[in-house]
């Protein structure tokens, strides 16, 4: 008897992983995907359903998994009910050595797709950047690194000395070449040319901070260790440094990352306590992306003297940035300026700190104090907050714990800018 299956999603693994199965032996009675509304035909007859519409108490035997960075989804549909037996990740070299799911996807080729694909995404990318985290572990100093602040020496210039600070992370740097990188921004020409401007700006009271990838990653957790070499090719690290100054110090612009990335976990909460010392007894103006709520439901902002916020739109912000920019003039006054707005709270940093105000952009600040109060050990979905960096984050939805805060919260807006399209 042929096996029931679902296939979860149907992109760039699904094309590889599609090799591999056993037609004669499986019969798929479902594809499983995010953008389900994008396949009305179905897949090869097949309907397409969201993972939302997907029943563990369903009769199938298998869901294959095809997407290549399948942890969380394995853990959702574990925590949907779904057996762990049940699911195959097609990408898992423990996976693709169990004889039980051998008769679902042909054991040799499935085996030799997940060795081309780790070496291609780990092997490959750990051998082109370990002579960099060598050198620089020794010191020996024969490859050119940037110089990049600590953590504690960023925040320090920041609290101690009032300095705004621009930061600059792999978003920025493809923006700047006109790639599109983050989901939430999509390429501009304008953004991408001030984005150059502050990058080589030397203004003495504005930071202009990068992120601390280039040399050694040691106190990195493996899993970022992973993704940085990924990103950071010989040729993205050659755009880097054709931006750079290599006789420059850049600061950290890891200070709004301070728990996750991190193998020493311990160190995060006085990490956390040290950044909260920039707004105690402040006056605060927020600004940030719609359903982004940084403080609503912890106590990061409680130290502030007072919060007010201002909303834009949480994707292509830039589109509206005059306006932006125009109502934070007018709110902001005498008021330290936090931005939470992706690569368009680069450009306002730094235009407002022309201008006279304290702003700092802030980044993913409130995300990493929610995870670190969770105690969890990687990237999740935070309740009623738009999370970028996790799939589906971006599907927000207020539930009854955000009804507790929604009073107050709505009382901190003073103004929303609405997007032009």
């Amino acid at each position: 008897m042929k096996k029931k299956i679902y296939i979860y999603g149907i992109g760039a693994g699904y094309q590889i992983a599609q090799k591999c199965l056993q037609e004669d032996n499986i019969c798929v009675v479902g594809y499983v995907d995010a953008n389900a509304t994008k396949y009305p035909n179905g897949v090869k007859g097949t309907s397409v359903i969201t993972v939302e519409q997907l029943d563990s108490s369903d009769d199938f035997d298998f869901i294959v998994i095809t997407i290549m960075k399948y942890e969380n989804v394995c853990n959702d549909l574990i925590k949907m009910g779904i057996e762990k037996e049940k699911i195959i990740n097609f990408f898992s070299l423990t996976d693709a050595c169990e004889s039980r799911y051998w008769g679902v996807l042909e054991r040799n080729s499935w085996r030799m797709e997940v060795l081309t694909f780790l070496y291609d995404n780990e092997v490959k990318p750990f051998l082109n950047n370990v002579k960099y985290e060598l050198l620089d572990e020794v010191k020996r100093g024969e490859i050119q690194i940037p110089q990049v602040a600590s953590v504690e020496e960023t925040v320090q210039a920041i609290c101690e000395h009032k300095k705004s600070i621009c930061r600059f992370g792999d978003g920025e740097f493809e923006l700047v070449q006109l790639h599109k990188r983050a989901k939430f921004q999509e390429v501009n020409e304008k953004l991408a040319i001030r984005l150059k401007e502050i990058l080589q700006s030397r203004d003495e009271n504005i930071l202009v901070a990068i992120a601390d990838n280039y040399g050694t990653l040691k106190h990195y957790t493996e899993k970022a260790q992973g993704d940085i070499r990924c990103y950071l090719t010989n040729e993205i690290r050659e755009q880097h440094y054709s931006l750079l100054d290599m006789n420059r110090k850049y600061y950290n612009a890891y200070f709004t990352r301070p728990y996750i990335i991190y193998q020493d976990k311990e160190k995060a909460g006085e990490r956390f306590a040290q950044i909260k010392q920039i707004w105690k007894t402040q006056d605060v103006l927020i600004v940030e992306g719609e359903k982004t709520r940084i403080g609503v439901g912890n106590d990061l902002m409680s130290d502030a003297k007072s919060v007010q916020r201002i909303i834009a739109p949480s994707e292509n912000a830039f589109s509206v940035y005059d306006n932006i920019l125009e109502s934070v003039r007018k709110h902001g006054n005498n008021k330290l300026i936090l931005i939470a707005l992706g690569p368009t709270a680069t450009v306002l940093a730094y235009d407002l700190a022309k201008d006279g105000y304290w702003a700092i952009d802030i980044g993913h600040i409130d995300i990493e104090y929610e995870w670190y109060k969770r105690k969890v050990l990687d990237r999740c979905i935070i309740q009623y907050k738009y999370v970028n960096e996790i799939a589906h984050g971006e599907h927000v939805v207020d539930n009854e714990e955000f009804e507790k805060y929604r009073e107050k919260y709505e009382r901190e807006i003073v103004e929303r800018i609405i997007c032009c399209n």
